[in-house]
């Protein structure tokens, strides 16, 4: 009689056990909202879950990138527009400057204003976003450019570094994000002469035509000035053009990220209300043993203990 009183008694314990740790399962997934907290609960889902969450990590890490890169590509963009329109303007003084009415007197005060102009581009030039000299390529601790009216042009070059910077997107192409001042304001030719649209040289070359009073360079200047602004124009179009690839590329991050945490979801939560079903059934299932097992006589359990 001892045997299968034992017996019975195992079994009821393995039950209880059983039943006990499905309890604590679902009150594990009812609390924290996740059906994989440790390795044990789903070994083969750990993997995938790691990886799901490393590749949230870096989508967010990448359009961390995307924000810093637009707000640098923002303020370049505001800058070079700032900068076509102080160039229209120079355009306008040469070409008074150059017209027969115009007296040396005049001149001279329109030569302060261009040197005004030439500060206003130069100090462009030298824009930074937290810290970055956003128009000095990879040399981004200094700026590219100084005034200094000893030189010919009325700046001094500073750093000359080219620009490799790019970002990628959550596919890994590459994007180029900016232009040096060099290549904006400072075009040469391949013998270090200045190109046609240099900005630089426009404005000094005018601003010395017009301290001499010298006709022919400031009539010679409008030409100039008209192409370095047709040049800025060109590299504003290159932000433009950064600008829509950066916005196309954050609009997929973003669809890449609800995709990821929708499939790190469906591995790793709990569906809570599946849970907090199977946590009132396993109660009452444990209830129901303990209120049977207390029915059992104290006699049978003495046999067992015994």
């Amino acid at each position: 009689m001892l045997l299968p009183l034992k017996g019975t008694t195992d079994k009821y314990l393995a039950d209880l056990s059983r039943v006990q740790a499905t309890m604590d399962v679902a009150q594990r997934q009812v609390s924290s909202g996740l059906r994989v907290q440790r390795a044990s609960d789903d070994p083969a889902a750990v993997n995938e879950i790691l990886q799901l969450q490393a590749d949230i990590a870096a989508n967010r890490q990448t359009q961390a990138n995307f924000d810093q890169i637009t707000t640098e590509i923002g303020s370049a963009d505001g800058g070079l527009q700032s900068v076509i329109q102080l160039m229209d303007r120079a355009v306008a003084l040469a070409t008074q400057a150059g017209g027969p009415a115009a007296t040396a007197q005049q001149r001279t005060a329109m030569a302060e204003e261009v040197s005004g102009l030439q500060q206003q581009i130069v100090g462009i030039s030298q824009f930074t976003v937290n810290g970055r000299y956003i128009f000095s390529g990879d040399q981004d601790s200094k700026p590219a450019y100084v005034l200094d009216a000893a030189q010919p042009n009325g700046v001094r070059q500073m750093a000359a570094a080219a620009s490799t910077r790019v970002i990628r997107d959550i596919n890994g192409t590459s994007i180029s994000v900016a232009k040096t001042a060099t290549e904006i304001f400072d075009a040469r030719n391949p013998d270090g002469a200045p190109a046609a649209g240099n900005v630089f040289a426009a404005l000094g070359n005018l601003l010395t035509a017009l301290k001499s009073n010298n006709d022919a360079g400031v009539q010679s200047s409008v030409t100039a000035l008209k192409s370095a602004g047709d040049h800025v124009n060109l590299q504003l179009e290159f932000y433009g053009e950064t600008s829509t690839r950066v916005i196309q590329a954050q609009n997929l991050a973003k669809k890449f990220l609800v995709d990821q945490k929708t499939d790190l979801s469906n591995t790793r939560d709990a569906d809570i209300t599946a849970a907090a079903i199977q946590l009132s059934q396993a109660r009452m299932q444990q209830e129901a043993s303990l209120t049977s097992q207390a029915k059992i006589s104290k006699l049978s359990l003495f046999d067992y203990l015994a």
